[in-house]
């Protein structure tokens, strides 16, 4: 790489904040351009034009490691921004990603595994700690399988979901579309052989899950 990739930290731990300022430097390819324990001031100091690779911790004091990332990369839509935290829970991972992190990296990497991911981020890869990849990868499986499942319903068994997820009775819900009791038990016997669950609550969860209820 001819030109030096210019990096910003933020980390609201200072001894760590300094070790890794101290060691991202020692690379001949990189230039820690800014490196902030506060992220209000990382937003209003950093010229985020300037700054090719942002790392930023996602649990900072006042403001979230998300937003510096969303407000950075919204200034810059070109920054490559990787998450290093410890934050494992789907909310927050998703919620990174969503505001444009390319990298999901945990705390308890190694040094070299940073500086591997960084170099990923620039080769055009998307770097995340092994344990973080296997959940968002069987999360999309557990949503892929779901999404198969619901596909099987006809319209009818649909709008019977519906309304047993609005709480009506079986009874309310034969009143509603004009059909015997019996039938609503049959289409729910249907159902739930579809879903492969069995009860109205695991229907209506994986319903909701695939987005049929709206």
């Amino acid at each position: 790489m001819s030109k030096s990739i210019a990096i910003c930290l933020v980390e609201d731990e200072s001894r760590l904040l300094r070790l890794l300022e101290t060691l991202l430097a020692r690379e001949k390819d990189f230039e820690v351009v800014g490196a902030y324990a506060c992220p209000k001031e990382a937003l209003e100091r950093v010229r985020w034009s300037e700054v090719r690779v942002l790392l930023a911790d996602l649990d900072l004091p006042g403001i979230s490691g998300v937003e510096v990332i969303r407000t950075a990369c919204a200034s810059n839509p070109d920054l490559l921004a990787m998450a290093y935290t410890v934050c494992e829970n789907r909310q927050t991972v998703y919620a990174a990603i969503q505001a444009g992190a390319f990298g999901y990296v945990l705390k308890d990497s190694p040094v070299a595994e940073i500086r591997a991911a960084i170099y990923d981020l620039l080769e055009g890869g998307s770097p995340m700690s092994p344990s973080i990849a296997r959940m968002v990868l069987r999360d999309f499986q557990t949503i892929r399988n779901d999404h198969v499942l619901s596909e099987g319903l006809s319209d009818r068994e649909v709008e019977i979901l519906r309304l047993i997820a609005r709480g009506l009775l079986y009874k309310e819900v034969a009143d509603e579309l004009g059909i015997s009791t019996h039938t609503v038990h049959t289409f729910l016997k249907r159902i739930y052989s579809k879903l492969h669950v069995h009860n109205r609550r695991a229907a209506v969860r994986v319903a909701r899950k695939v987005g049929l209820l709206g």
